[in-house]
């Protein structure tokens, strides 16, 4: 019997420790986003993207480090095109038409140093995510790299 409970009290302590901290505020976005300022245009919202959630516990060390990255926004409706944007750093804000939207980031490292590989940016994590963007309002996207 004390074993079960033990095994019990282990898997919920694991779980716990593995979640997002519960205690502190959601996150929002950050301050210091980058362009555009002030408030979206009429019919349109605002998304900003973030890398990492910012009170998260994760199992690497430190978030990665990327040179660059580059984001490509989908309109899910079709028929609105927005230019895939190149951007050295995260957090990313970007005035977008109301409705819903796939972002895909990728990052990129620079490998340089080592014999067998030419030295050059290359594609080092990627992710997507579907959000919703309403006329006036905010959406952040936040993630870590796969």
């Amino acid at each position: 019997m004390k074993k079960i409970i033990f095994g019990l009290l282990f898997t919920v302590l694991f779980l716990f420790a593995a979640c997002n901290n519960v205690v502190q505020n959601p996150p929002h976005a950050p301050d210091n986003a980058a362009s555009p300022q002030g408030k979206p245009s009429p019919g349109m919202g605002r998304l900003t993207i973030n890398l990492a959630e910012p009170h998260s516990r994760t199992l690497l060390p430190q978030t990665p480090i990327f040179t660059r990255y580059t984001v490509e926004f989908t309109y899910s409706g079709g028929g609105v095109s927005v230019p895939n944007q190149t951007v050295d750093s995260l957090p990313f804000s970007v005035d977008l038409f109301s409705g819903d939207w796939t972002v895909k980031v990728t990052g990129y490292t620079l490998i340089e140093g080592i014999d067998g590989i030419i030295e050059g940016e290359y594609p080092a994590g990627s992710g997507e995510a579907t959000t919703s963007i309403e006329a006036g309002g905010s959406a952040l996207v936040t993630g870590g790299a796969e």
